[in-house]
């Protein structure tokens, strides 16, 4: 199978050749035809004009893909949900749940926002039910649930868990340790009468009760914050159980001295206790402050080899358009000098778009670095023409410009009468290769919205470096 999606991939590549070398190579034996161009689609097909919407992705030990998202399965009603896929097409599994696909109940308006495999087969996923409340939960290899996890397979949380009188919680990150214990990481507070939000982290034990021993605080559960008057406002997005089994957590915040919302990181000991000696006080801070409103959001963050943290993110420039940014940091929580100009770089996946956002971010054990991202054309009154994107930098934040078309590769079927556009939203790198998911149109239909996947070789993305522009205008 390996030599086969070469072959095909080497087709697609061969003809591009003369336009795009430096790659990337699309695995064009994933999906149900060629026609697809790599594309493999897996609808919940519940009825109506509907829309599935894939948002995490994770990737078993035997090479399963699993997708989760959320399925409308009415005009009012939201379901979170999990579809996984076989390894050699992406085609939906049929030993998981109905033909590959699982509904786990009603959200308002959320979807599964983080996943993790387990090598035993069981899958832990997490999903916000309520803007207050949000779930974990354990399935078996089947979809069923894992009734060994809080008895029938789930636990809800309430804001009130981490903070006392709060009533917001943000979409739960998590990982889940080598020994099955699952931390979470997420922001918790409270809008009124004044906002104080914090980023919060638990961790479970393998029957689902709370861990007491993580966090420092005996309760099992901590809150973190950068300093900012009487009223700290943080949350955290994502996190990376580092290889000496410390955690390096990402989000954004306010600071003192800040001029408005940044990107933040911070690294915990092993049992949750925040590392003082990073960044000033804990926190390391990437402010790209660019004009306009100043704010910098987290998305996604990977630890390179060294332990350095790489973020990837946006900002809204004077214009107000969002724009695209990475950045690494030193194991010391300071911006690195030798990556980009001073530790950031900020770019324009397409100058004409109105909307650029970074979505997943990988370092490949070379060191150089995968984002997954999107970009929309947004004109008024004439819909929007969203694209799923994948840009490669090198290891000191240099664009590939000879990946895909200067920097960038569309992810997507674009010629047919239905032109398909992934909606790129999580990546996951294992091996040879780079799963993308996210989701676009039918192909039988300009209307529904499916989850959808592609994968993409990567030990053959190669090509010339030349520099980034450092900042713009």
């Amino acid at each position: 199978m390996r030599m086969a999606a070469i072959g095909l991939a080497l087709g697609y590549a061969t003809a591009a050749a003369a336009a795009n070398d430096g790659g990337p190579l699309r695995d064009l034996g994933w999906g149900a035809v060629p026609a697809d161009n790599g594309i493999a689609y897996l609808p919940f097909d519940i009825g109506g004009d509907l829309g599935d919407r894939a948002r995490s992705a994770a990737l078993q030990p035997d090479g399963k893909l699993l997708i989760g998202g959320s399925a409308t399965t009415s005009s009012t009603s939201v379901d979170v949900a999990i579809a996984r896929t076989l390894p050699s097409r992406g085609a939906p599994d049929p030993t998981f749940g109905s033909n590959g696909r699982v509904r786990l109940g009603p959200t308002e308006g959320g979807w599964i926002n983080s996943m993790a495999a387990m090598s035993d087969g069981r899958i832990v996923y997490a999903a916000p039910l309520t803007g207050s409340t949000f779930v974990v939960g354990r399935l078996l290899a089947d979809g069923t649930p894992d009734t060994s996890f809080d008895l029938d397979g789930r636990r809800v949380f309430s804001a009130t868990a981490f903070v006392p009188q709060s009533s917001v919680v943000t979409y739960p990150a998590l990982i889940v340790q080598p020994d099955g214990k699952i931390v979470l990481f997420l922001g918790a507070g409270r809008t009124s009468p004044d906002i104080e939000v914090y980023a919060a982290t638990t961790r479970l034990d393998i029957d689902g009760a709370t861990d007491t021993s993580f966090g420092g605080q005996g309760t099992g559960y901590a809150t973190y914050a950068p300093a900012y008057g009487n009223a700290p406002q943080a949350h955290a997005t994502t996190a990376v159980r580092m290889a000496d089994g410390r955690f390096m957590v990402g989000g954004s915040g306010y600071r003192n001295g800040g001029s408005s919302l940044d990107m933040i990181t911070f690294r915990l000991s092993a049992n949750g206790v925040l590392d003082t000696a990073y960044g000033s006080n804990g926190f390391g801070v990437v402010a790209l402050d660019q004009g306009g409103f100043l704010e910098d959001n987290l998305t996604d963050l990977a630890v390179d080899g060294a332990g350095r943290a790489v973020v990837i993110g946006g900002f809204r420039n004077i214009n107000g358009q969002q724009r695209a940014a990475i950045a690494r940091l030193t194991t010391s929580g300071q911006l690195d000098p030798t990556f980009g100009a001073a530790g950031r770089v900020l770019y324009e996946i397409r100058g004409t778009s109105q909307r650029e956002q970074n979505r997943s971010v990988a370092v490949l054990p070379d060191g150089r670095i995968l984002v997954v991202g999107s970009i929309c054309w947004c004109p008024a009154g004439n819909g929007a023409i969203e694209f799923g994107t994948l840009t490669q930098f090198a290891p000191n934040g240099q664009i590939n410009r000879f990946f895909g078309i200067d920097g960038t590769e569309h992810l997507g079927r674009q010629a047919g009468p239905l032109a398909q556009i992934l909606k790129a939203d999580r990546m996951v790198v294992s091996g040879d290769y780079a799963y993308v998911v996210g989701h676009t149109t039918s192909p039988t239909s300009n209307s529904n919205l499916e989850f959808a996947s592609t994968r993409v070789i990567v030990p053959l993305f190669r090509g010339g470096f030349e520099a980034a522009s450092p900042a713009l205008p």
